[in-house]
C-alpha cells in the first residue's frame, strides 16, 4: 500500500483499517466510522502552493510531520499568528486541539499527518 492512495485508520479501539482514497472520501469517513468519532487518521498531502483555506481539529490535536520539501505551517491562537518553518525531512508540529491553522509553500512539498479528525472545520477566512 501507499500512503498517498490509501489512508489509514485507527480505531478507538487500537485496531487500524484502511481506506482508499475516492472523491468523496472525507464524507465516506464519517460514515463508515460512526462519524469520526474517536478515530485517528494518517495521510499524506502533497502540494505546491500555500494551502488557500484554514482549517482546526476541535476535538483533538494533530502532528504535521514533513516527508519532503520545505513549508511554514501557520497557527493562529488569540488572533496572533505564528510560523514554525519546517525545512528537514522528519520536522514536525504539534498543533494543539481547535487551533486554526494552515501551510504555505513555494515549492513542492509533502506531508504526513496524524489527525483527531472528527469534526474537523475547513474555512478560507475564519478571521474575518
Amino acid at each position: 500500500m501507499q500512503i498517498n492512495k490509501t489512508r489509514a485508520v485507527l480505531s478507538p479501539t487500537m485496531e487500524f483499517f484502511t481506506k482508499a482514497l475516492s472523491p468523496d472520501f472525507y464524507n465516506e469517513l464519517e460514515h463508515e466510522f460512526d462519524g469520526f468519532a474517536n478515530h485517528i487518521l494518517l495521510s499524506q498531502h502533497s502540494f505546491n502552493e500555500d494551502w488557500g483555506v484554514w482549517e482546526k481539529h476541535p476535538l483533538g490535536d494533530e502532528i504535521v510531520l514533513l516527508l519532503s520539501g520545505e513549508a511554514d505551517l501557520v497557527t493562529v491562537q488569540d488572533r496572533e499568528e505564528n510560523t514554525q518553518h519546517l525545512a528537514v525531512q522528519g520536522d514536525y508540529v504539534l498543533i494543539k486541539k481547535d487551533t486554526w491553522h494552515t501551510a504555505r509553500t513555494t515549492q513542492p512539498t509533502s506531508m504526513l499527518f496524524i489527525t483527531a479528525g472528527e469534526g474537523t472545520v475547513n474555512e478560507e477566512n475564519p478571521f474575518s
